[in-house]
């Protein structure tokens, strides 16, 4: 469980600090992309003794976006410095 919530705190702040990169003034406190990403994770945090397979399926959504979120930066950077 406690990696659990470790994995979904590191997802989301990965994802913050990528939506943060994308935006033109590096500020993200108004932008309804995170509004939405914190929505979510507050909509699917669990106590201790609860299973849920929502939640682990959030996670999993989550890790995926960041992934591509990354992934665009990274493409962005390599693009800019060879063309």
């Amino acid at each position: 469980q406690k990696s659990i919530i470790m994995a979904a705190v590191k997802t989301l702040r990965g994802l913050l600090q990528e939506l943060r990169a994308a935006s033109p003034n590096g500020c993200i406190k108004n932008s309804l992309a995170s509004r939405y990403i914190l929505g979510q994770y507050k909509k699917f945090q669990t106590t201790d003794q609860q299973l849920c397979k929502a939640r682990d399926e959030a996670l999993s959504l989550g890790q995926t976006y960041l992934t591509y979120l990354s992934s665009v930066r990274k493409y962005n950077e390599l693009y800019k410095e060879f063309h």
